[in-house]
Formats: structure tokens, C-alpha cells, sequence
């Protein structure tokens, strides 16, 4: 569920309601922001491009089970500096930090309400998808789709049926065992560990 502040929750209950996505992209070379809006949007300072450059966003969903690890954002392969940016040394995306937020917006096409983050994670390798042209006419299309980790969780794909979520765990132990209690916010926010030189006496 998420969790609006009076601004949104006000223009949730009203007549006339829209929602859009911000999607921040912190390349090496420079933040990037788009935004799937008609419009352009300024949002927490930073002002987000069109729908243009933004094709689609998988489907955001929470669950318990953590079975949505993987996200994946398809971009439009005629932004040559997004392109260039893609097929570009790894170092200038790979692992890099993403982070989609969910906003209303109000009558007026703007926004209502602070952001409300759903997926941060990480890029990974990218790829380019092409329609040839139809032979009954049209034009050929392309996108570039970019998949993306959420943090810390590519190192549970392979296990994800196990019962690694405090949900999961209170269930099978009838509410006995709260030892996965802070599973949840150690794999979205991973902490630094100490390094070795600073554990020495």
C-alpha cells in the first residue's frame, strides 16, 4: 500500500485524478530523469522529460514472496544520447543506481503531492529490440529495454521460493519467530560494511 501525503491523498479521493512515473537514471556521466507524463514535470527540484524518451515501465508490484527482483524500462531507441549512452562502455551504467517514483497529478496536468518511491535498484545490460517495417506499410520501430536489479535482491533470484521475508516466516512459526524482522529493509538499503584496515587493533 502506499503511503500518500495530505496533497495526494486529497487529489486520490477527488472527481479527476492521473498518475504518472519518474524514473531517475544515475549514469556516470550525469543524472538522467523521465518521466512516463505527456508533459514535462518538475518534481523535487529536478524537471523530467516526456513520455518521448520513456516507452514503458514494467509492472511495479509489491509482494511478500519478493518475486518482483527484476524491472525492466524500455526507452526510445531515437534519443541518439540515450542510445550512445546504452551501447557505451558498461562502467557508464552498469550498477548504477535507478530509482522509480509514483506520483498524482492533479486537473491541471500537474503535480499533486509529494513523489512516492517504488523500485530502487540497479541497471544492468542493456538491449536493443527492433520492428522491421510491416510489408502492408509503416514504419520500422526499435526500443532500447533496460533491465533493472532491485537492490540487493539479484543475489536471491535464484532462491527466491525459499522463506527468506518476515511475512513468510511469522506464518510458518505462528507469529513465534521474528528473526527475518529486518530482512526487508537490510535488502533494500544495503549497509557498508566495515573494511578489514578499520577492524584491526
Amino acid at each position: 500500500m502506499l503511503t500518500l501525503d495530505a496533497t495526494a491523498t486529497a487529489r486520490a479521493a477527488a472527481p479527476v485524478a492521473g498518475r504518472h512515473y519518474l524514473v531517475d537514471l544515475d549514469f556516470s556521466t550525469g543524472m538522467v530523469y523521465l518521466t512516463t507524463h505527456a508533459l514535462p514535470i518538475v518534481s523535487g527540484g529536478n524537471t523530467y522529460t516526456a513520455l518521448g524518451d520513456l516507452v514503458e515501465i514494467g509492472q511495479l508490484s509489491e509482494s511478500e514472496d519478493q518475486q518482483r527482483d527484476k524491472l525492466e524500462l524500455s526507452l526510445s531507441v531515437v534519443n541518439t544520447a540515450m542510445l550512445a549512452a546504452m551501447i557505451g562502455p558498461a562502467t557508464v551504467y552498469r550498477n548504477r543506481p535507478v530509482r522509480i517514483w509514483c506520483q498524482l497529478i492533479d486537473d491541471a496536468f500537474q503535480p499533486a503531492g509529494a513523489a512516492v518511491l517504488r523500485f530502487q535498484g540497479y541497471m544492468d545490460v542493456p538491449r536493443v529490440e527492433r520492428t522491421p517495417a510491416r510489408p502492408e506499410g509503416g514504419n520500422a520501430t526499435g526500443k532500447i529495454v533496460l533491465p533493472c536489479w532491485r537492490a540487493g535482491q539479484a543475489r536471491l533470484r535464484t532462491a527466491s521460493g525459499l522463506r527468506r521475508t518476515h511475512a513468510q516466516q511469522m506464518q510458518r512459526t505462528s507469529n513465534a519467530d521474528t528473526g527475518l524482522r529486518y530482512t526487508q529493509s537490510l535488502i533494500e538499503v544495503p549497509s557498508q560494511w566495515l573494511s578489514k584496515r578499520f577492524q584491526q587493533i
